[in-house]
């Protein structure tokens, strides 16, 4: 077990290790690179959306990008109608409506008009915030259309250097751990052993379980809370295993009691 250990660990610090030196001092031929990524990506939208091949590369590029600007344009301006419709209001509504309870009428009415509050206070929020998105892609669609690739590339590249990096030095910590040979360090070795589970499985995650294309125009990129990822990820594991997810269990029962939106009767 611990030659696997070792074997896997020094595989991946030299990995990561070898892709972060490669992202931070081969900046020409990642940022050729990193460029082609994000084209494929785009191409392979307008394709599935329009049905419309396309090649960013070629000059009949800007009407394919005009049309996925004026597609996320188009989702921005019915968001912004709903955020200044009634709409919030009539959902608060019909949500309060099912929590009019309550020993006196006062209190019944105190509660649908707090839960109302809440819920329409939540719906508004998130009409902003996906609205805010929205904008955030059609803003970067423009500088794809100018060819200024550099501002959206290099925030890939930057998250890219955080997902290498950072599994660099988890890869070279447990490498580290698994050397000790002292048997009363065992313990670590177990901790060092769902590390690297959490690693893996949150590279997995990382790689191929985002859609690239959203993660790119949106820039929802994991950035530093990939590292938070993998310490839950390693936890819950661990508690899995070697605690039959005691603590999972309780925490999911924690959030069930309290994380509902309209107040119980």
């Amino acid at each position: 077990m611990k030659s696997v250990l070792i074997a896997i660990a020094f595989a991946g610090t030299l990995l990561f290790g070898g892709a972060f030196a490669l992202l931070s001092t081969n900046t020409d031929y990642v940022e050729k690179n990193a460029q082609r990524f994000i084209a494929a990506q785009i191409e392979n939208k307008i394709q599935e959306d329009f049905g419309l091949s396309a090649d960013l590369s070629s000059k009949d590029s800007n009407p394919k990008l005009h049309m996925l600007k004026n597609q996320f344009s188009g989702q921005a301006r019915k968001l912004e109608n709903q955020l200044f419709s009634d709409l919030p209001d009539r959902i608060a509504t019909q949500i309060a409506t099912m929590c009019v309870c309550g020993s006196t009428a006062e209190q019944a009415k105190e509660k649908y008009r707090q839960t109302k509050k809440k819920v329409k206070r939540l719906i508004v929020d998130s009409l902003k915030d996906a609205a805010l998105s929205f904008e955030t892609a059609i803003d970067n669609v423009n500088q794809l259309i100018h060819a200024q690739y550099y501002i959206v590339t290099q925030r890939l590249i930057a998250d890219l250097k955080i997902f290498t990096g950072s599994n660099a030095t988890l890869f070279l910590i447990i490498l580290s751990t698994a050397l000790l040979k002292k048997d009363s360090l065992r313990p670590i070795w177990i901790a060092a052993i769902f590390l690297l589970a959490g690693t893996l499985t949150s590279t997995f995650f990382y790689l191929f379980n985002q859609d690239w294309f959203y993660t790119i125009l949106f820039n929802d990129y994991t950035g530093w809370a990939y590292l938070i990822y993998i310490g839950l990820v390693s936890l819950f594991l661990a508690d899995v295993l070697l605690n039959r997810a005691r603590v999972s269990l309780k925490i999911l029962e924690i959030f069930k009691s309290a994380g509902s939106l309209v107040p119980g009767c």
